[in-house]
């Protein structure tokens, strides 16, 4: 049940993110925090009052019985940077509280039961092998959203800063919805060149550290080409790239990429192709992304995304498909976002329908529902309030200790025990997801046994 509350307050987190962006102004848009997945200031994210309306493991009675017993518990996250501090509440009150915070060799928690007397467990790689939407999100949508901004930049200064290598000439293209195309400029990066220069040579004009180490990290091969397609005003319309590169050299991959770009104030759009085949064997990674943000209208402002990748890596072949149309309306945000992944000829969904306003207390405030479906049959359909307002600032914990693999499993003991001795304090009405089918005198002994 617990990771299942902390998947809801990542989704949560996810679409009230958007909803602070879709309800900031034009001039607010430089930050797009839920675009690139970052927080610049503290926020307090409340996650309560879940309902199920369906669980595929239990008939209506059980989830009845369920319901009961969970629209007593809540999740408190106060989120300040890199750090996060976690509290799960029975009616408002803390049952025992976790701080994440990322290290250089991964993701360190730390559980706190009493005031001063902390665990820890030891650094993990974070996100690494999920297959769900939070790990979608983790590992391919920020990160792509990211360095589509941080890349946009790099490449307009490539014309500036390496005029020996290019052609210039005049254009007449015209691209539906993104303008019209009067200069293209050719660059060509020699194998020699590539050898000596790369990949320094790109790595110097980044324009963030995540940038600059994704680059420094990549390995190029042979000759690299680059045309840019400029309107009008200057402005970078068509990026195309072509050249072979990996990230070892086991692993090099030919890549294509066309990518059509706007930055405007209160618009953001891009669509973007990316093929990369791998040079030997038939890995790939290819995907396919158009998003597009307008926030030109004060009254309305909308957002779309299609992102599609098609992934194969050894005999593994996955396709994932994350599609979202959304809209703030009157500082409502409504719509819906639907992740599809398809594996081994297995299908899996999840949608998620919010119903999120904007406060006059500056907090925004409603509900997220979250369907998952495994096929065409509902697994589970649960909704929830959630709200979100400023936060306070959070200080990694130090650990009184740093659990081995035998003492992880006393701390999960010990969550468990310390949360099912809250919930027996309920009323004896919301307790028969526990009791039902149990004699009254085995029943009267185990509670006993936990106060």
């Amino acid at each position: 049940m617990k990771k299942q509350m902390f998947r809801f307050a990542a989704m949560a987190v996810f679409l009230l993110l958007l909803a602070v962006f879709l309800t900031a102004s034009a001039e607010e848009i430089g930050p797009d925090l839920i675009l690139r997945g970052e927080i610049d200031s503290p926020l307090k994210l409340e996650v309560s009052e879940a309902v199920y309306a369906r669980l595929a493991q239990f008939g209506d009675d059980r989830l009845e019985s369920l319901n009961k017993l969970i629209r007593h518990l809540g999740i408190s996250i106060n989120m300040d940077g890199d750090v996060s501090e976690t509290s799960i509440l029975v009616d408002g009150d803390e049952v025992f509280s976790l701080t994440e915070a990322e290290t250089e060799t991964g993701i360190q928690t730390v559980y706190s039961f009493e005031p001063d007397h902390a665990y820890a467990s030891s650094p993990e790689s974070g996100s690494a092998g999920e297959t769900d939407f939070t790990g979608f999100l983790n590992e391919q949508f920020f990160f792509m959203n990211r360095m589509l901004d941080d890349m946009y930049p790099l490449f307009g200064k490539l014309t500036a800063t390496f005029p020996d290598f290019t052609k210039d000439a005049p254009e007449n293209l015209s691209f539906k919805g993104y303008g019209k195309a009067v200069r293209r400029v050719s660059i060509r990066f020699a194998d020699d060149y590539v050898k000596e220069h790369f990949p320094k040579a790109l790595a110097d004009l980044a324009v963030t550290d995540e940038s600059r180490r994704f680059i420094e990290g990549l390995i190029f091969s042979g000759v690299q080409r680059v045309t840019l397609l400029y309107d009008e005003n200057g402005n970078v319309l068509r990026v195309n790239y072509d050249g072979l590169v990996g990230q070892n050299e086991e692993s090099i991959r030919k890549v294509s990429l066309v990518w059509r770009n706007l930055r405007t104030d209160g618009q953001k759009k891009d669509k973007v192709t990316l093929k990369t085949p791998a040079v030997k064997g038939y890995d790939r990674y290819n995907m396919t992304y158009v998003r597009e943000y307008d926030v030109t209208d004060p009254a309305r402002h909308t957002t779309t995304w299609n992102f599609e990748l098609d992934m194969k890596a050894g005999d593994v072949k996955k396709k994932v498909t994350f599609t979202a149309d959304l809209v703030n309306e009157n500082d409502e945000l409504t719509g819906k976002t639907v992740y599809t992944e398809r594996e081994n000829g297995l299908e899996k969904k999840t949608t998620l329908i919010p119903v999120i306003r904007k406060e006059n207390s500056g907090q925004y405030a409603g509900t997220l529902e979250i369907t998952k479906y495994s096929g065409k049959i509902i697994m589970s359909s649960v909704k929830a309030s959630v709200r979100m307002g400023k936060g306070s600032s959070v200080n990694p914990k130090t650990a009184a200790a740093v659990h081995t693999e035998d003492s992880s499993e006393q701390v999960q003991e010990t969550i468990e025990t310390l949360l099912v001795q809250k919930l027996l304090t309920l009323p004896q009405s919301d307790l028969e997801f526990f009791s039902k089918d149990i004699p009254e005198d085995v029943w009267n002994a185990i509670t006993e046994s936990l106060k």
